[in-house]
């Protein structure tokens, strides 16, 4: 069963997401939002990596679980994450659009 926990490695610190590292390593300390591909993310796009993140860690988990409640509680916590990456294109695309 140890081996099982094992298998399961799942970012659980915000501050190892991408957009925080490019932040850390973004050379031009007086930019607020970090460089990439000569374009800057936005928090919304931040945010949209960090929810794209959370779906896919709870659809991993729920499929891994052996108890069935827990099973239904990640499946609707993916389905949460998933409607949230939903809202965030749609803001990014209307802030876009602005």
């Amino acid at each position: 069963m140890a081996e099982k926990n094992q298998t399961l490695s799942l970012n659980r610190h915000p501050s190892s997401s991408v957009c925080s590292h490019l932040l850390r390593l973004s050379p031009d300390s007086q930019r607020e939002e970090p460089l990439v591909g000569g374009r800057a993310i936005t928090d919304l796009e931040c945010r949209l990596d960090r929810f794209e993140t959370l779906a896919a860690e709870c659809e991993l988990i729920a499929k891994l679980a052996t108890d069935g409640a827990k099973r239904e509680l990640y499946l609707r916590l993916a389905l949460h994450y998933r409607e949230l990456v939903a809202d965030m294109h749609k803001a990014i695309a209307t802030k876009a659009a602005a």
